[in-house]
């Protein structure tokens, strides 16, 4: 799937090469913003600075979130990957998280299309599974990553990328109509050359129950790049009620150096965050250790959820904070 993925964009890629010549030629437009809405979001699309696929392989066993020093002007500098950890590894879910295989592709691209319902476009879709994690909601279930975009990456379509929760009980009612799903990230990407452009990528970074509270959260790494400013985000998302909610954001990778024209200006923040092993009482811990790399005259703000040093943390109440009894 991440090969066909990563020819996907290679081909958008490719194909919009001439975007890139008339960036240079012309100024380009203001950068598209996000919005702050945790659970969907519309990105804008616009000629804007080339960038490769980036993000993390995620992995369901104590997975390590490793970025490679930012160097060069180019989005690949801050590439986020997943590799093993050095010590052993430990479950990426709670003891009391089933262990069920999830279910097939077919099975979870019905409740992905059901969940998207008709696409507004005339071009051929196609819906992907990129990922499935067992999760405790409490009840038995499972944490889903589809993208449904046009087969054809030049056709004029939408991408959507989708996280979202569903019970075991759930899934095994498709056959019998609709089916409840909870979604906790939603992004819509205009089109496959707005994805290769601005570099967004989303993943499911581990499942895991943070609190002890016998619920999983979720957390998820999301990267984008724009005008030389690339960064990749571990966002902390808990169940509220029958909804999921961010909690908590770490900033594992920040460089804005080449969108500076000055050096004392400039920020770039990398970090390391594993998982730790479950506790008596059911929780986790986030292990961070990160660096941080900024000039005199640059603004704090932008590098407000990196990590400089080593640190402990647990989720308390809606955010994070250092551990200190262990």
């Amino acid at each position: 799937m991440e090969l066909r993925w990563m020819a996907k964009l290679v081909a958008v890629i490719l194909a919009g090469t001439s975007w890139v010549a008339c960036r240079h030629a012309n100024p380009p437009p203001a950068a598209p913003t996000i919005a702050t809405d945790s659970t969907e979001a519309t990105a804008a699309a616009g000629p804007q600075d080339a960038a490769t696929y980036g993000g993390s392989d995620a992995s369901a066993t104590d997975a390590v979130l490793y970025v490679e020093p930012a160097v060069g002007n180019g989005p690949d500098a801050a590439d986020a990957r997943t590799s093993p950890a050095s010590t052993a590894a430990s479950p990426a879910t709670s003891p009391e998280t089933p262990s069920a295989p999830c279910p097939d592709d077919s099975t979870l691209r019905q409740v992905a299309e059901e969940l998207l319902g008709r696409p507004a476009t005339h071009a051929a879709m196609e819906t992907d599974v990129q990922g499935c994690e067992a999760a405790h909601l409490p009840e038995p279930g499972w944490l889903v990553h589809v993208m449904r975009s046009p087969v054809n990456e030049t056709d004029d379509g939408p991408v959507d990328d989708v996280i979202f929760a569903v019970s075991a009980d759930a899934v095994a009612q498709t056959t019998g109509g609709s089916v409840h799903v909870e979604v906790v990230l939603k992004r819509r990407y205009p089109s496959w050359a707005a994805v290769a452009v601005h570099g967004y990528s989303t993943d499911v970074f581990a499942v895991a129950d943070l609190d002890g509270d016998g619920t999983d959260e979720a957390l998820i790494d999301e990267s984008s790049s724009n005008f030389g400013e690339s960064e990749t985000d571990l966002r902390v998302f808990r169940r509220a009620g029958a909804a999921y909610r961010e909690v908590a954001t770490l900033t594992t990778s920040f460089d804005d150096t080449p969108a500076q024209v000055d050096e004392g200006t400039a920020s770039e923040c990398e970090a390391t965050v594993k998982l730790g092993d479950p506790l008596p009482d059911g929780s986790r811990r986030l292990l961070v250790t990160g660096t941080i790399r900024r000039g005199e005259a640059a603004d704090p703000e932008r590098i407000r959820n990196c990590v400089d040093g080593s640190v402990i943390l647990r989720l308390v109440g809606d955010g994070l904070e250092p551990d200190q009894g262990r």
